[in-house]
C-alpha cells in the first residue's frame, strides 16, 4: 500500500477520534490495531521516524507513537 494512503487513511482515522478528548488517541490507537493488516501497522511503524510522515496530524503522531506493538 502506498505510504502517502497510509497516512491519509490514519489522519481520517484521527478526526474522528480527536472528538473523543483524553481517550481518542488511545481509541484511535486501537481502532488501527484492530482494522489494519499487521502488513500496514509494519509500513506505518517504518514510517513513522522519517520524513515522509510529515503529513500525519500531531494527535495521530501521538497515538501511533504511544501505540502498543
Amino acid at each position: 500500500m502506498d505510504n502517502q494512503h497510509l497516512i491519509t487513511m490514519a489522519n481520517q482515522i484521527g478526526q474522528f477520534f480527536e472528538t473523543n478528548g483524553a481517550n481518542g488517541q488511545r481509541d484511535a490507537a486501537e481502532h488501527i490495531q484492530k482494522f489494519w493488516a499487521p502488513s500496514m501497522r509494519e509500513a506505518m511503524a517504518q514510517l513513522l521516524p522519517t520524513e515522509q510522515a510529515r503529513d500525519l496530524t500531531p494527535f495521530m503522531r501521538t497515538a501511533l507513537t504511544n501505540m502498543e506493538k
